[in-house]
């Protein structure tokens, strides 16, 4: 039912999509929490698409109650709160991500200057969000070898198609390969020493 209606998505079919993930997230299965949560996930961005925007916030919420540290979920409702500019509320979703777990989209978001000029309140997350993601990458740091969950970045001297420069997550790892998962969602195995986890 989940791959139907993201068929039906890709489609252009958004009323029919709707009508399967309903389906899917009033039924949850206690035996798959991700892919109820997926299905929470693809609920909100369907519903964002039909400009349905409290009710986008409401199924990502869902799906980050379900899986409270799912980066992709936390990232849309942060988004989505940002459009209907609840900045405050926005910026507390990447907190209370970054309080459980490392996140290569925060840094992304959070790279150079962005956010600076923040104010009062938000001001104030912002700072906080930075110091989590320093604290994160100061215990990475301390580590002689990446493991699965940190934030590495392929090296500069890897060939074009490796991505060089560009942040990922590490999914798996061995003696000789870094199995990556890039923001964008691709996927990628490298050699381990094209792969850097300091330099973050």
């Amino acid at each position: 039912m989940f791959d139907r209606a993201l068929r039906l998505r890709d489609a252009g079919d958004l009323q029919a999509a709707l009508a399967q993930l309903q389906q899917l997230v009033t039924t949850p299965s206690s035996t798959d929490l991700r892919l109820h949560a997926l299905a929470q996930l693809q609920l909100g961005n369907v519903l964002g698409k039909l400009d349905r925007h409290a009710d986008a916030i409401a199924a990502y919420r869902a799906a980050t109650d379900t899986l409270p540290r799912m980066e992709i979920a936390s990232v849309a409702l942060f988004h989505a709160l940002e459009r209907i500019g609840e900045r405050v509320e926005a910026l507390c979703e990447l907190f209370r991500l970054l309080t459980l777990r490392e996140s290569t989209v925060c840094r992304e978001i959070f790279d150079g200057t962005a956010y600076r000029d923040e104010t009062g309140d938000a001001l104030e997350l912002v700072e906080q969000i930075r110091v989590l993601l320093v604290a994160h990458r100061n215990v990475q740091r301390r580590r002689a070898q990446p493991m699965p969950g940190d934030t590495v970045r392929v090296r500069e001297g890897a060939l074009e198609r490796m991505r060089p420069r560009t942040l990922a997550r590490m999914r798996g790892v061995n003696a000789q390969t870094a199995h990556l998962m890039f923001t964008d969602g691709e996927h990628a195995e490298i050699e381990i020493a094209l792969v850097d986890h300091h330099d973050i």
